[in-house]
């Protein structure tokens, strides 16, 4: 069983893209990773029961880091329609 949940990133002034990493902290290894060019996004498939860190970050068209989020951790829950707002600074 999975669950699937929605992410926000605050505006960044210049930013190209927003990028976040998930880490599995349950089995203790990073499983994904995605990128969006909006302020919104989804992030999918966390495994139910499974513990995860989440942080997001901004870039420029160059790929220099321009904001940074502190870590989210989230627990995969059946039947949570859940949304996470990551601030970037």
């Amino acid at each position: 069983m999975f669950q699937d949940i929605g992410v926000k990133f605050n505006y960044i002034p210049g930013a190209d893209r927003y990028k976040w990493v998930r880490y599995n902290v349950t089995d203790g290894y990073e499983d994904a990773s995605g990128t969006s060019y909006t302020t919104s996004s989804k992030i999918y498939s966390l495994r139910i029961g499974k513990l995860y860190r989440i942080h997001a970050y901004a870039v420029d068209e160059n790929n220099r880091v321009l904001a940074v989020s502190a870590p989210v951790e989230i627990r995969g829950e059946k039947g949570w329609d859940t949304v996470i707002n990551f601030w970037l600074k």
